[in-house]
Formats: structure tokens, C-alpha cells, sequence
């Protein structure tokens, strides 16, 4: 987000890695390298971060790559209260639960089919209705 705030075209990369398994870095650079030479033959609107998310599969099971939407999941439901080495209260949120997992044109569902999904974030999240009737209560 820094780089896009400083005007130079930026992109983040999660590789969806799930509990205990291995990463296939090969697959996850292989895909890297084929996003990058794309995204930068193009221009991009202003104030807006690429984030690509690829799925932990070997190579020959990706789906392709493809424009999604940011999907929203649900945070787990099992909280756990603990002691920092520190001894400060601190609280562990358990794993992700996958109900909107077929939520149909999201980044989660992309790669849940096996597919690398690429999403434009805008960093200016104003809600612009909202904001429009705030301005009413305080003008």
C-alpha cells in the first residue's frame, strides 16, 4: 500500500497456504512472473493496489488466472484468550470459516477452483453515500 500511496504502481502476493502444508514456490513464482509482465503492459487506475492471491497447487492444477472481486470471510469462531511473553492479555482468532467461499466472482472463490485471482484495491475507502448523509447530520 506504501508504494501506491507513493505513486509507484504496486502489487501484493499472498500464496493461500493451509495448515501444515508445504509451499510450491516454483508454482507460486511461475505465476508471479506471468502477472507482473501482464499487469505491466497495461495502466492502472490511480490509487490502486493489485492484490493477487495463488493457491498452493502444483502448476498443472491452476485454473488460470482472472479479475475478482475482494471477498469477506467470516473469522472463526473458536477465540482463545493467552499471556504474551510479556504478560500482556493477548487473543488468538481462530481459522477462517469458508462461508462465502462460493460467493460467485470473488478472490475466494477463484482460488478456491484452483485459479490465481488478482483484485484492484482502491486505498481510498470512503463510503460516499455514507459520507453524503453524515454531511448532513455534520455540516
Amino acid at each position: 500500500m506504501e508504494g501506491t500511496l507513493l505513486t509507484v504502481p504496486s502489487i501484493a502476493f499472498s500464496l493461500a497456504v493451509s495448515n501444515g502444508a508445504a509451499p510450491l514456490w516454483d508454482t507460486a513464482a511461475a505465476a508471479v512472473s506471468d502477472v507482473v509482465q501482464r499487469l505491466a503492459a497495461v495502466s492502472w487506475p490511480a490509487n490502486t493496489l493489485m492484490n493477487v492471491n495463488i493457491p498452493n497447487l502444483p502448476a498443472d492444477r491452476l485454473t488460470g488466472i482472472r479479475a475478482a472481486a475482494q471477498g469477506q470471510r467470516m473469522i472463526g469462531d473458536n477465540t482463545i484468550e493467552a499471556t504474551d511473553p510479556r504478560g500482556r492479555r493477548i487473543y488468538w482468532i481462530g481459522p477462517n470459516r469458508n462461508d462465502d467461499a462460493a460467493l460467485p466472482g470473488t478472490d475466494i472463490e477463484v482460488v478456491a477452483q484452483g485459479g490465481v485471482a488478482i483484485v484492484p484495491i482502491h486505498l481510498d475507502m470512503t463510503h460516499r453515500a455514507g459520507l453524503d448523509a453524515l454531511r448532513k447530520i455534520f455540516p
